[in-house]
């Protein structure tokens, strides 16, 4: 059985937080993002992160000169 729990970008995990998440994962994984992992590892046993890496397909070139046009 699968459990999604939601919580914002840069989100600082409460005890409240943390006790829901406990709640759900008593036999069970958690799998978080990298940055979630260490600000949770230690305090929920069974966590596991996907490392995920962003891949442009095509197009890069023009994206990085518009980053580079606007930031300067």
């Amino acid at each position: 059985k699968f459990k999604h729990l939601k919580y914002s970008d840069h989100h600082n995990y409460s005890i409240n937080d943390l006790n829901n998440i406990l709640k759900f994962s008593r036999k069970s994984l958690v799998l978080t993002t990298k940055k979630d992992y260490y600000k949770l590892n230690g305090k929920i046993s069974n966590l596991l992160y996907l490392d995920i890496e962003t891949r442009f397909l095509k197009n890069e070139d023009q994206f990085l000169k518009k980053v580079y046009k606007t930031l300067n």
